[in-house]
């Protein structure tokens, strides 16, 4: 029955390693694709073949697949693969069978169920595909389940998650569009006492303000920032006459996980994994010289179980979009920074390391207390039954070949999950501005951290602005 159960942990190590390797190796191709020839479309098709496989990294395929098909133009197709995302994300459940692969292994054992950060982008980015696709309905409806999640996550998690900005933002944008002012002013209001002065926001707060008749509060606003309004293209009285452009621009990359290194390489994790063993019922009665030393066997090569976010490198921050009309005069569109996902990531993360931490200690120190318990059973038996000195170096040897495939079988079996979203970009930046109708050229200047351009790209049509209608315009970049 021992031998069965080794050869069993030993089979799922080797078969969890080479999954991971094959979704890594993947996801490693699309990104290559995607932000060397800038082809979101190319990169899909390295994963899409993936989104219905029932692997472990299936939701990770389904995440990374849809966001490129989003990026490449492929809205409908972008959604449906993003809605099942989410339905396999609400549908999740952990089996018994999951966590006692779990703790005989690690993370890697299991299916991926995404980070919080990952979960809540989900619904925004589908959300932004309704927009995009002018359903203002349903794009509320998936911007508000990102303020249902984040409440959600912080009252089961306890850890003060920051509202998504961009998500309320547009959901904003989506109820204003959709009629529902009340809720648009709400969505307005948190924003503004969470960073006041946006001025995309501010111009919500007088378009709703306006729309509901409600003039006291208009003149509240336009009061409070009349440089803001002064400095809109459109200051006329009826903003029903003009048309707004929202820009969104994705800028940069997202970090990615990455391997902490030697586990004994961390300051006071040899000191807490013999604590922990010691501790362990299982070892009651044994000889306590015998942990140090199998600690030091087991774990001199293994890699730290917890992984870090290390943050990627890109140049280009923000944007400016350039938009001419007809006459030649020029607006620009000047985005600002409402979700940053670079340092949201690596913060949350650690915050969370210490918890993370803990469990994997009890989970090592358990593994080689079974180790060495293994060795003094295997022993025992063996001895009880020799017959001269020679058996009983025999069944001494025995022993430790029997810890040691355990230890081993275990220690091995550790390895750092580094699965994660991966082409996600840094920063979410967006503004707005409101124009009267007409057709207009595009022209998107992209900016350094010092605020210098360093390129420009012609939008290859014209923005079409129309009478009580948003116009929605989206740029990414990962250089």
């Amino acid at each position: 029955m021992k031998t069965r159960i080794i050869l069993l942990t030993l089979i799922v190590a080797t078969m969890t390693a080479c999954i991971s390797g094959s979704y890594l190796k993947r996801i490693s191709e699309a990104k290559t694709e995607f932000y060397t020839t800038n082809d979101p479309l190319a990169a899909s098709r390295k994963l899409i073949g993936y989104v219905n496989s029932g692997s472990k990294e299936q939701l990770l395929y389904m995440m990374e697949a849809g966001y490129l098909l989003q990026k490449g133009g492929n809205l409908e197709k972008s959604n449906q693969i993003l809605m099942a995302a989410d339905k396999m994300i609400d549908n999740q459940g952990e089996s018994v069978t999951q966590n006692i692969g779990t703790y005989l292994l690690n993370e890697t054992g299991k299916d991926y169920k995404g980070e919080d950060y990952e979960r809540v982008l989900v619904n925004m980015h589908t959300g932004m595909n309704f927009l995009l696709l002018e359903k203002y309905d349903e794009a509320l409806v998936e911007f508000k389940k990102v303020n249902y999640k984040l409440d959600k996550i912080r009252q089961e998690s306890g850890i003060n998650y920051k509202q998504n900005l961009l998500a309320k933002y547009l959901a904003a944008v989506s109820a204003y569009y959709a009629e529902e002012l009340d809720y648009a002013y709400v969505e307005l209001k948190q924003i503004e006492k969470i960073q006041p002065g946006l001025p995309p926001v501010v111009h919500g707060l007088m378009m709703v303000t306006q729309e509901m008749k409600d003039l006291d509060d208009y003149a509240f606003w336009a009061g409070r920032y009349p440089y803001i309004r002064s400095n809109a293209a459109f200051t006329g009285k009826n903003f029903k006459k003009a048309g707004e452009v929202v820009f969104v621009f994705e800028a940069g990359k997202a970090p990615i996980k990455e391997s902490r290194g030697k586990l004994l390489d961390e300051p006071g994790m040899k000191e807490a994994l013999l604590g922990t063993a010691r501790a362990s019922s299982s070892l009651a009665g044994v000889d306590g010289a015998l942990i140090a030393p199998t600690l030091m066997l087991l774990a001199a090569t293994t890699e730290h179980p917890i992984p870090k976010y290390e943050k990627q490198e890109y140049y280009i921050t923000n944007a400016n979009l350039i938009l001419t009309d007809k006459q030649g005069k020029t607006f620009n569109v000047k985005p600002v920074n409402m979700v940053d996902i670079e340092n949201t990531m690596v913060n949350n993360f650690e915050e969370n390391y210490s918890k993370v931490k803990n469990k994997m200690i009890v989970r090592l120190g358990t593994k080689l207390a079974a180790a060495i318990a293994t060795k003094i059973s295997v022993e025992t038996a063996m001895k009880n039954s020799a017959r001269n000195d020679k058996e009983r170096l025999i069944a001494m040897a025995a022993g430790w070949v029997a810890g040691g495939i355990v230890g081993f079988a275990g220690f091995q079996a550790e390895e750092p999950d580094l699965r994660s979203w991966n082409t996600l970009p840094a920063f979410y930046n967006a503004s707005s501005i409101l124009l009267p109708e007409g057709e207009y050229t595009g022209v998107i200047q992209f900016l350094d951290s010092a605020g210098n351009v360093v390129r420009e790209k012609q939008l290859e049509k014209p923005v079409v602005v129309a009478n009580y209608k948003p116009v929605i315009v989206t740029e990414r970049t990962t250089d």
